[in-house]
C-alpha cells in the first residue's frame, strides 16, 4: 500500500475494528489534518512517525485479507502485526508517562514553598526527623529532597525507609483500660508525605489537563 493511499481516517477506522488497539484511537484522531509528517504530540516517540503509523494500516489490511480468505497463515500474519502494534502502543505509553513525570517533576522553588508550609505539629516518624527541622532548613534540603523525589517518581520506587511507619495506639472513647477502645495509626516519615503530595499534584494536573473526570 502506497503512503499517499492511506488516510488517517482509515487508521481511525482500524482502531475501532480491533479492540486491542483502541487505545491508539485518540492519538490518531489528534493527527487529523497533519498527514504523514513527524508530528510532535507530547513527544510520543514510538507513535508519531509516519513509518510506524503505516504499521496500523498494515494491521488493517491484514485483517481484511484474513476475513476474506479465512486462511490460517493470513490470520497468523494479522495476529503478528497486531501484537507488534500493541507492543508499540505500550512502549509509547510508558515513554509518554515518563516524560510527563519529567516535565512536571518537582521544581525546587515550588518544593521550597511546600516545605515552608509544613505543619510543625506533625508527629515524627521512624527517621526521627521532625518537620520543624525540614521547614527551618528548607533552603538547604530543598534541592537534595527534590532530586530524591524525582528519582523515586522516575524509577517508580519508594525508598524503603519512607515506607516504614511508627505504629502507635490512639484512644477513641470509653474505658482507657480496654484495648478495644484504641485504634492503631501509622506515622510515616515527613519525607514520604512530601512524595505523596508531589504524586497528588502531578496526578491532579494530569486528570485536569486531559478531562478524565467530569464533575
Amino acid at each position: 500500500v502506497a503512503k499517499e493511499d492511506i488516510s488517517l481516517n482509515e487508521l481511525k477506522v482500524l482502531a475501532k475494528e480491533d479492540k486491542s488497539i483502541r487505545p491508539i484511537q485518540g492519538i490518531i484522531s489528534s493527527f487529523l489534518g497533519k498527514p504523514w509528517e513527524i508530528i510532535i504530540a507530547k513527544e510520543l516517540p514510538e507513535c508519531t512517525k509516519a513509518e510506524q503509523l503505516l504499521r496500523f494500516a498494515g494491521v488493517r489490511n491484514s485483517i481484511k485479507k484474513a476475513r476474506k480468505t479465512n486462511l490460517s497463515e493470513d490470520w497468523e500474519r494479522y495476529r503478528c502485526l497486531r501484537n507488534c502494534v500493541t507492543n508499540k502502543i505500550k512502549v509509547a505509553k510508558g515513554c509518554y508517562n515518563r516524560q510527563l513525570i519529567e516535565e512536571n517533576s518537582g521544581d525546587p522553588k515550588a518544593f521550597w514553598k511546600t516545605l515552608r508550609r509544613l505543619k510543625t505539629s506533625k508527629a515524627v516518624g521512624l527517621d526521627d526527623i521532625p518537620p520543624r527541622l525540614l521547614k527551618d532548613a528548607a533552603h538547604i534540603v530543598t534541592k537534595p529532597l527534590t532530586v530524591i523525589i524525582n528519582a523515586s517518581l522516575h524509577q517508580a520506587k519508594v525508598p524503603v525507609e519512607w515506607k516504614s511507619a511508627r505504629v502507635i495506639p490512639l484512644f477513641k472513647k470509653g474505658d482507657v483500660n480496654n484495648m478495644d477502645n484504641y485504634r492503631p495509626i501509622s506515622i510515616l516519615p515527613i519525607a514520604s508525605k512530601l512524595l505523596e503530595r508531589a504524586v497528588h499534584t502531578q496526578l491532579v494536573t494530569y486528570i485536569q489537563e486531559h478531562n478524565l473526570l467530569s464533575l
